[in-house]
């Protein structure tokens, strides 16, 4: 017989403890609340729900929360997809320095925005990145080197 771990985690406790935090208004907590319910860990998993956590924490600069918003946005799976929000998302966390969202931006506009490609802005952000050490940043600007588009 397996006993349970004096460690185990009780999940709808443990988010039922996060929505107090989160409806006092603690950003951490509104951050997690949203992966929570984006992934379904100890509620029902709801894009919608999570977006309003997200948002919550996002406009009060939690970097977590506006990562979360931005993959969601610019996935569309658990949202529809919105790829204009999702680059103001990470334009929110890449001018905090946070290079993912750097990085992520960098793709965003390489990719296009709705359609719209902007190499200028994509090469600004892959710059920043790679300046700070991103990996895949560099091999986009190399990328952009040899298709002439620096």
């Amino acid at each position: 017989m397996r006993r349970a771990s004096p460690f185990a985690v009780d999940e709808v406790e443990a988010t039922a403890w996060q929505r107090k935090a989160a409806d006092q208004g603690y950003a951490v907590a509104q951050a997690v609340l949203g992966f929570r319910y984006a992934q379904g860990v100890g509620v029902d998993q709801n894009g919608s729900d999570a977006v309003v956590w997200w948002l919550k924490a996002a406009n009060q600069g939690n970097i977590d929360a506006q990562m979360g918003l931005a993959f969601a946005l610019a996935a569309g799976k658990i949202v529809p997809k919105d790829e204009e929000s999702a680059a103001h998302w990470w334009r929110a966390a890449a001018e905090r320095g946070n290079i993912d969202a750097q990085f992520n931006l960098g793709v965003l506009y390489y990719n296009g925005i709705n359609g719209n490609v902007d190499y200028k802005a994509a090469a600004f952000w892959f710059k920043s990145a790679s300046e700070k050490g991103h990996v895949n940043a560099k091999k986009y600007i190399d990328i952009m080197r040899e298709k002439g588009l620096l």
